[in-house]
């Protein structure tokens, strides 16, 4: 039997997610896994953190350095994710064969760890199977728990819901997360080595003004320059509200048009998204009429 831990290393989960928390434990469990969590560390009357970032640290080092637990499932958002990588043992979770699973704010926290260990982690939310939306998506998860083929199966799934719009393959070890998160470790000794990766982004909240700033940031940082290509997962607010199109054309802006451009809307905040290996690597191709 696999075991689990649940954790929360960015905002508390409020208490009136209490019963979709019964119902993934349930889901997880008829999966025959065994899961463990402390419910004090999960749940905020307050839209910070259940208890302090050391602690929130603590928690999750004490479970990396336990080898009975498989992997490591964070059920957070919001903010408050990158005060506790400093407090994360990297030498633990380095020699650690657990995984860890994330999304969103835990972007700076799967960087961080690719950034100082070479590991890979997981961009996905696993709260997100408890509304059972998409096949696709239980099938790529319970895939890379089992661990057979589940590279394949993911990449094949990401394969089929994109779309090249600059070049016809993309190949390398693949970076990145939440745009907005993916930058607060510019400047830090936390922010991973680029040259020749692939750069995944999505973004949950903001229209043009605020995805104009990213880019810009990105581009002064020469990230553009630096990577082997890039896949834009789905920008929710701007998507909705603005269009895939003119996102695009932004993008356009500020990259090279010899860089490789993907766009899958596949991965990001929607509860149906496909689930990303984060320092691993991926391979696409264009696909022929």
């Amino acid at each position: 039997m696999q075991e689990i831990a649940l954790v929360a290393l960015s905002n508390g989960l409020s208490h009136n997610q209490k019963d979709s928390l019964v119902d993934l434990i349930r889901l997880l469990e008829n999966l025959s896994i065994k899961v463990h969590y402390q419910a004090d560390a999960l749940f905020s009357d307050s839209k910070i953190g259940a208890v302090n970032a050391k602690r929130r640290a603590e928690i999750v080092n004490q479970y990396f350095k336990n080898p009975a637990i498989d992997y490591i499932f964070d059920l957070s958002g919001g903010d408050i994710a990158n005060e506790t990588i400093c407090y994360l043992d990297y030498k633990a979770i380095k020699n650690s064969s657990c995984k860890l699973f994330g999304y969103s704010d835990l972007t700076t926290v799967i960087n961080a760890i690719y950034s100082q260990t070479g590991k890979s982690s997981v961009l996905f939310q696993v709260r997100h199977l408890v509304d059972k939306s998409s096949n696709m998506q239980f099938e790529a998860f319970t895939s890379l728990l089992k661990d057979t083929e589940a590279k394949k199966l993911v990449n094949k799934y990401i394969q089929e819901n994109s779309e090249f719009i600059q070049g016809s393959s993309l190949r390398g070890l693949v970076l990145g997360g939440n745009i907005r998160c993916f930058l607060k470790l510019a400047g830090t000794s936390y922010w991973p080595n680029l040259k020749e990766k692939i750069l995944f982004l999505e973004s949950f909240s903001g229209l043009e003004g605020r995805i104009r700033t990213y880019l810009a940031q990105l581009q002064q940082l020469a990230v553009f320059e630096e990577i082997s290509g890039l896949i834009l997962g789905s920008f929710t607010e701007f998507d909705s509200k603005i269009g895939r199109d003119y996102l695009i054309d932004i993008v356009k802006e500020y990259t090279n048009p010899e860089l490789p451009l993907v766009s899958t809307e596949a991965i990001g905040h929607q509860k149906d998204s496909l689930p990303l290996i984060i320092g691993q690597e991926l391979s696409l191709n264009a696909q022929l009429d």
